[in-house]
């Protein structure tokens, strides 16, 4: 009787310990993707922040060039209106015009400077940091392509463990099975004895 318990102990054991095994395999894969997913939000919010700054950065550049632009043709306009007046034949009502053009371009001018300067202000004031931006965009950019080799190991060394995890619980069962056969083939064996002893 006691090497029966044993028995069951033994077996019920191998049960608790395969479910052990399942489930610290399902949380060890569960932390993997979600610690994998946090990485790769992190990394691609960075990614979004940095394109958003280089795109704004790219878009008032433009504007300062187009306002320079202008400034320059209302200084052409200016000196060739200056020519004229020296002849003798510079109209009040473009002089006006010219006046209105060259202050609301001031003022587009202006506005665009607030603007590079704060920009620079959170870049910072050094030009290192100016010459930095591209290659922070490279190293983003080698941090991505290193996160996806990391996510692609990480899907083939699941895939391994897929397979090892496949083959123990192979195995288990096979132990599994072997005692519970085992068990029943010995408790047979006694009832047989017991039998040719009685019809002895």
């Amino acid at each position: 009787m006691p090497e029966s318990l044993y028995r069951r102990a033994r077996v019920q054991l191998q049960y608790l310990s395969f479910i052990v095994a399942a489930i610290a395999t399902l949380l060890y894969v569960f932390t993997s993707f979600r610690d994998l997913e946090e990485t790769r939000g992190k990394s691609l919010n960075a990614m979004v922040q940095m394109d958003r700054a280089i795109q704004r950065l790219d878009a008032q550049k433009k504007d300062l060039e187009m306002a320079n632009q202008r400034n320059e043709a209302l200084i052409r306009q200016l000196q060739d209106l200056s020519a004229k007046n020296a002849g003798g034949g510079l109209n009040q009502s473009q002089i006006t015009t010219l006046a209105e053009n060259l202050s609301s371009a001031q003022a587009q001018l202006s506005s665009l400077k607030s603007s590079v300067d704060l920009l620079n202000q959170a870049i910072g004031s050094s030009p290192d940091k100016v010459i930095a931006l591209p290659l922070l965009k490279q190293q983003m950019d080698d941090f991505k392509a290193l996160t996806q080799r990391d996510v692609d190991s990480v899907r083939s060394e699941m895939a391994r463990n897929y397979d090892l995890n496949k083959w123990l619980i192979g195995l288990i069962l096979a132990a599994v099975l072997g005692t519970v056969v085992n068990n029943t083939l010995q408790a047979r064996a006694p009832k047989a004895e017991r039998q040719q002893r009685e019809s002895e």
